[in-house]
């Protein structure tokens, strides 16, 4: 997460980082393809332990 997230795009202040955190979150969990998972999204697993 820091070399994805925080350290990735250098921010003037921290509230800037704070602001970016929510839409990584929301891609990480909605679209980032995971090995650990199958190359699916962790939102996707979430589901279907719903079904």
């Amino acid at each position: 997460m820091l070399p994805e997230w925080a350290f990735a795009v250098t921010y003037q202040a921290s509230d800037q980082r704070q602001q970016a955190l929510g839409p990584w979150i929301w891609r990480y969990n909605h679209q980032g393809l995971h090995m650990a998972l199958s190359h699916k999204t962790p939102i996707s697993r979430l589901h279907q332990e719903d079904d």
